[in-house]
C-alpha cells in the first residue's frame, strides 16, 4: 500500500511552490473554485430574499421553505458521489452540477415574482450547489504533491473565496441599481455556466481514479 502511495504521489504533476504558482492547471482549479462558490454563496445570502420577494410575507414560511433546497441537496450530494466512485469519474460529476446550479439560478432570476418558478430554481440550484463543493475538492489532490498540496489547497481557496465576496456584493448592487431584480442572478448563472465548462479542460486522466 505504502509503496502504491508513493508512486501515486511521483506521478502527481506538481511537487513544489515554484511549480504551484506557474502551474496553469492551478489557476484552471482556481476558476472552477470561483464559479462553485458563486453557486454556494447566491444561495447563502440571497434565498430568503428571493423567496420573500416571490410574495412568501411570513418569516417562518420563508425559513422552512428556504430548507428545502439545502435538504434536497444533501440528497443529491450523497448520490453524486456514489456515482462519482462507482464510474470512477470526476469531471462530469462536477460539471452536471454546476450546470444545474447555473440553471436553477436562472430560473429563479427569470420570473422573480413566481414563487412556484423560484422555488423550483431554488431546489435545482441547491442540489447543483451542494454537491459541486465536495465534488471539486475531488480534483486538487490529484495535481498537488507532498508539501505543495496543503500550499496549493490553501491558494485555491483563498482565491477562489473571492465569490463570497463578489456574489452578494453583485446581486445587491445589479437589484439596486436596474429595473431588473433578476438580471444579477442570470449574469451569476453565465458565470456559473463558464466554470462547468471548464472543468471539462481539466484533464480526465489525472482527475479520474484509476
Amino acid at each position: 500500500m505504502r509503496e502504491e502511495m508513493a508512486l501515486e504521489e511521483r506521478h502527481k504533476p506538481i511537487d513544489s511552490m515554484r511549480g504551484l504558482l506557474g502551474d496553469a492547471h492551478v489557476w484552471l482549479l482556481v476558476a472552477i473554485y470561483f464559479a462553485v462558490m458563486l453557486a454556494v454563496n447566491t444561495l447563502a445570502f440571497w434565498m430568503p430574499s428571493l423567496i420573500h420577494g416571490a410574495g412568501i410575507g411570513s418569516d417562518g414560511q420563508v425559513g422552512l421553505l428556504s430548507a428545502i433546497p439545502y435538504l434536497a441537496g444533501c440528497l443529491f450530494m450523497l448520490g453524486c458521489g456514489r456515482s462519482s466512485d462507482r464510474h470512477r469519474e470526476r469531471r462530469w460529476h462536477l460539471c452536471g452540477p454546476l450546470l444545474m446550479a447555473a440553471a436553477g439560478i436562472a430560473l429563479a432570476g427569470w420570473a422573480p415574482d413566481d414563487a412556484l418558478l423560484v422555488m423550483s430554481g431554488l431546489v435545482v440550484a441547491g442540489m447543483g450547489a451542494s454537491a459541486a463543493l465536495p465534488m471539486f475538492w475531488q480534483l486538487p489532490p490529484a495535481f498537488l504533491a507532498g508539501g505543495a498540496q496543503a500550499a496549493g489547497i490553501a491558494m485555491i481557496s483563498s482565491f477562489g473565496s473571492i465569490a463570497s465576496f463578489a456574489a452578494p456584493y453583485l446581486i445587491g448592487w445589479m437589484r439596486d441599481s436596474t429595473a431588473n431584480p433578476g438580471l444579477a442572478l442570470q449574469v451569476l448563472a453565465v458565470a456559473i455556466v463558464m466554470g462547468a465548462v471548464l472543468v471539462l479542460k481539466v484533464p480526465a486522466s489525472v482527475v479520474n481514479p484509476r
